[in-house]
């Protein structure tokens, strides 16, 4: 099924918010020229209440750091960088605005853009091959949001949003309809979460009828993979979008959320 348009935005627009936090971080009054360089699903994690956390700002670099990262050398995601960062070359904030492009398309389309089964062919989807379509999958889609995406995910830097303060206003103003609130995005993840604990208990249940060693085996792989890990407090976004082969994974809170 379908995200709806307003949920998608809604998630989006609080990423784009806490990128532009981070972009615009200063000392003595100079700009730090934070880049994240690892914008993924698996970093934006949704807390219970609905507000969106970025996370993992382990490879994050600011301008000028000390660093014994070589030059070339790819640091990252493969599926979620730009062309510039996969060549090695010298990077920016709008690397991380294609990041969330990418993110934008995937919670869209409910598929992975750029993924592929070796890193080499990933690069190369990246760096040569056409951006697809996302009304393939989303005929819904208005004109103006893939125009978003179009210049989110465009090859040269300079053809992109700068910031990701641009790129939530065009986002908002492309969506044609209001974007979630954090109170709407929890009811709904809620209610989804309910749904599928009904279908693992289910699953069990069927389970629990066969021999012992067999339900042991299947109620230990429900409770490892059930997408209720109920004590948990957030959920990253590869909950609500599915792997190329189908499925979803969840992921769990890190306690490395940058409190914007």
């Amino acid at each position: 099924t379908p995200l709806d348009l307003g949920l998608v935005a809604g998630i989006v627009q609080q990423a784009c918010d806490a990128l532009n936090y981070a972009h615009d971080l200063k000392e003595s009054g100079e700009s730090l020229g934070l880049v994240h360089r690892d914008v993924t699903p698996s970093n934006v994690f949704l807390t219970e209440s609905g507000v969106a956390k970025l996370l993992d700002f382990g490879i994050a670099k600011a301008k000028g750091a000390s660093t014994s990262t070589q030059e070339g050398t790819v640091k990252g995601k493969y599926a979620y960088m730009a062309p510039e960062q996969l060549r090695g070359l010298e990077i920016d904030r709008r690397v991380d605005v294609f990041a969330v492009g990418i993110v934008l398309f995937e919670l869209l389309a409910l598929r992975r853009l750029f993924q592929r089964k070796t890193d080499y062919l990933t690069f190369q989807a990246v760096l040569d091959e056409p951006l697809r379509d996302v009304r393939t999958y989303r005929p819904d889609a208005p004109d103006a949001l893939v125009a978003v995406l179009t210049k989110c995910l465009a090859p040269m830097p300079q053809d992109r949003y700068d910031t990701t303060r641009q790129l939530r206003a065009a986002l908002v103003s492309a969506i044609g309809e209001p974007m979630w609130g954090p109170h709407e995005i929890a009811d709904t993840f809620h209610a989804a979460i309910r749904i599928d604990l009904v279908a693992g208990e289910e699953a069990v249940g069927m389970f629990l009828q066969r021999p012992l060693r067999v339900a042991a085996l299947a109620l230990t792989a429900a409770i490892a993979t059930a997408p209720a890990l109920a004590a948990e407090d957030s959920y990253d976004l590869n909950v609500i979008i599915p792997l190329t082969g189908g499925g979803a994974f969840l992921g769990k809170a890190e306690n490395q959320a940058l409190g914007v």
